[in-house]
């Protein structure tokens, strides 16, 4: 029983780095088009709309805010530097 959980948690880790990956390249996208059109990389109206939706996320999925929030810098701190 152990096992397959195991195997269910490592099935799942395995589409989470996926999902992060995607996200990854696609804010590099942005990125380029920011580059492109000489906008600011940082956009803090953005990142507090995300954080907003973070919020209600993680409630609706029973997660601790502080968690995820502290999850969310780290992803969206890792976007920025991908961006510059």
């Amino acid at each position: 029983m152990i096992t397959l959980l195991r195997s269910k948690i490592d099935k799942i880790d395995e589409k989470i780095l996926k999902l992060i990956a995607e996200r990854f390249e696609t804010v590099s996208r942005i990125g380029r088009i920011k580059h492109e059109n000489g906008l600011k990389i940082k956009n803090k109206s953005r990142e507090t709309a995300i954080f907003a939706k973070i919020k209600k996320l993680s409630k609706k999925f029973g997660l601790s805010h502080d968690f995820v929030s502290r999850l969310y810098e780290m992803i969206i701190d890792e976007s920025r530097k991908l961006q510059g």
